[in-house]
């Protein structure tokens, strides 16, 4: 990776979150994408509220190719 940054692992299980959270320009991904891991029984609070995407916690059309763009920009992370 450029400037000497590595990837960070990141467990969630091993760090024992309840919330984890990834944004895309940090990979070296897209800008404005990111990703929200929330454990299973943990309750969110929808901040905008819309339409029901993604369990009722966003209004609003997900933005698939900046999606995807992150997930390349973990597997690369991955495996460098």
């Amino acid at each position: 990776m450029p400037h000497g940054r590595g990837p960070i692992a990141s467990d969630v299980e091993a760090l024992e979150v309840d919330l984890f959270s990834i944004a895309g320009h940090k990979l070296y991904g897209p800008k404005g994408v990111g990703a929200l891991f929330v454990r299973e029984g943990v309750v969110l609070e929808p901040l905008p509220h819309g339409a029901g995407h993604e369990a009722g916690r966003r209004p609003g059309t997900e933005n698939v190719l900046a999606i995807v763009g992150l997930g390349v920009a973990c597997e690369l992370a991955q495996e460098w």
